[in-house]
């Protein structure tokens, strides 16, 4: 409900759909995708997270065609369970984490 929120706030929530489904199940296309996957951290191990990020970006790979792909992750091994290159990436810290918020082009 806080994204639902504050989407209103930005006057945007009718350009936006929101849905609760499991990740590595999702089939959209021609969509804008944005996560911030857990990574290890406070939820779930470094494995679990791993796991997780490549299961949900290889079912994209196939299910989310003409889509962008946009994930913030930590710097470092996660980023190779992608399995893509990004298009663009943005170095930022996440408190003391050192971030990336990477895009990618689906096809």
């Amino acid at each position: 409900t806080d994204a639902r929120e504050n989407a209103a706030r930005a006057h945007v929530a009718h350009a936006i759909a929101f849905a609760r489904a499991d990740a590595r199940e999702l089939e959209i296309a021609d969509a804008v995708i944005v996560a911030n996957p857990p990574y290890g951290e406070r939820v779930a191990t470094v494995s679990e997270a791993t796991a997780l990020i490549s299961a949900f970006t290889r079912q994209l790979k196939h299910h989310a065609k003409g889509s962008r792909l946009a994930l913030v992750l930590p710097q470092g091994p996660l980023e190779a369970s992608v399995g893509l290159k990004p298009a663009r990436r943005v170095a930022f810290s996440n408190g003391p984490i050192p971030s990336r918020f990477l895009v990618y082009e689906l096809y």
